[in-house]
């Protein structure tokens, strides 16, 4: 008569804690790198604005005369 293999409920929870982890792993090296991901895109950005801005001349408003 075969014997029957019994899984004990501790080790099923490991298995089912590690696959868990595993994807909590996972999950959080994608978001960490979308994040970096964007924030190099926002500095990028961020420094070509500000280089636009020097390179554009400041206009001074003057007041138009009123009409009467």
């Amino acid at each position: 008569m075969p014997r029957k293999i019994e899984v004990s409920p501790l080790s099923r929870a490991a298995r089912l804690g590690e696959k868990a982890q595993a994807t909590d792993n996972v999950s959080r090296s994608i978001v960490d790198a979308e994040t970096k991901k964007r924030d190099a895109k926002t500095e990028r950005l961020r420094a070509a604005r500000l280089k636009a801005e020097a390179e554009t001349p400041v206009l001074l408003a003057t007041k138009q005369p009123r009409k009467k």
